[in-house]
């Protein structure tokens, strides 16, 4: 999957970043704007440079990732696993 950033009046796409494997579940902006993370299937939570769209760091678990945030307050993420099913 890959992140497009486009140009708001015209849709014009001016850059992308293909960081991930998986389809991208969620993706949140930080309270200033210069970061967001995002949260996907293929177990991982990347944090992203929002101007150059470099990923800044990669979280990985072993599940896929339902939702992740941005602390407004503190210097942590946070991300939700989807569960695994039932036996």
């Amino acid at each position: 999957m890959f992140i497009a950033v486009c140009f708001s009046q015209t849709n014009k796409i001016i850059t992308t970043a293909e960081d991930h494997h998986g389809h991208i579940n969620d993706m949140q902006a930080c309270k200033d704007g210069t970061m967001f993370i995002t949260a996907s299937k293929d177990t991982t939570s990347k944090l992203f440079d929002t101007e150059t769209l470099e990923c800044l760091k990669t979280y990985k678990t072993e599940r896929p990732v339902n939702s992740a945030c941005i602390s407004p307050n503190l210097e942590h993420v946070s991300h939700d696993l989807l569960a695994s099913p039932k036996a």
